[in-house]
């Protein structure tokens, strides 16, 4: 009589135990049913978030080119500035198998030194430019504002090579320092 009992008493548990691991097994698909629902909701809204962003940017690159377009020489330079990670100063020069080499001749912000990017096509030789580029979306260093982000340089008015400078605080290396402070206390007397 024990062991019917014994017998009996493990079949109903065994019973038990089966039917609460399906209940549980259902509720694992439910749930993952329910996450499969929310998942397929959110895209939607997702995909429309996205697409409303890049249209938003579009429409403020467009916004600013028509600005561009419409400012001042000065104003170009400020927003060329403002919108550019690398600002150099370089020579497009022949060399001696005569071939051109883009050579960097001040980095006035960022560092353009030691990265490789396209050369300008419309740099002509022996002319000095500042260059105006920044990282892309996909990390590549590309010219600010297409072909606005290369100015040439004049040799007599420097008033936007004299710009950037200032801006930057950028001192020459090669311009030594002449303001020399007289000592306390001497004077020349004239």
């Amino acid at each position: 009589m024990k062991k019917s009992i014994l017998i009996s008493g493990l079949l109903i548990l065994s019973l038990c135990l089966g039917a609460c691991n399906k209940s549980s097994g259902q509720l694992d698909t439910d749930k993952a049913q329910e996450n499969k629902v929310t998942i397929k909701e959110e895209t939607p809204k997702e995909e429309k978030a996205a697409e409303d962003m890049a249209l938003e940017d579009q429409d403020q690159a467009e916004n600013d080119d028509m600005n561009f377009d419409q400012a001042s020489p000065m104003e170009q330079l400020r927003i060329l500035m403002r919108d550019s990670d690398y600002i150099s100063q370089v020579e497009l020069a022949s060399t001696a198998d005569k071939d051109l080499e883009l050579r960097i001749l001040a980095n006035y912000k960022g560092n353009l030194s030691n990265i490789e990017f396209d050369t300008p096509s419309n740099l002509s030789p022996n002319k000095e430019y500042l260059i105006f580029y920044h990282d892309d979306e996909e990390g590549r260093i590309v010219p600010s504002h297409g072909s606005h982000s290369f100015v040439a340089l004049d040799e007599e008015d420097t008033s936007v090579l004299d710009l950037v400078k200032e801006t930057y605080n950028y001192e020459d290396p090669e311009d030594p320092k002449t303001d020399q402070e007289e000592a306390p206390g001497e004077k020349t007397n004239n």
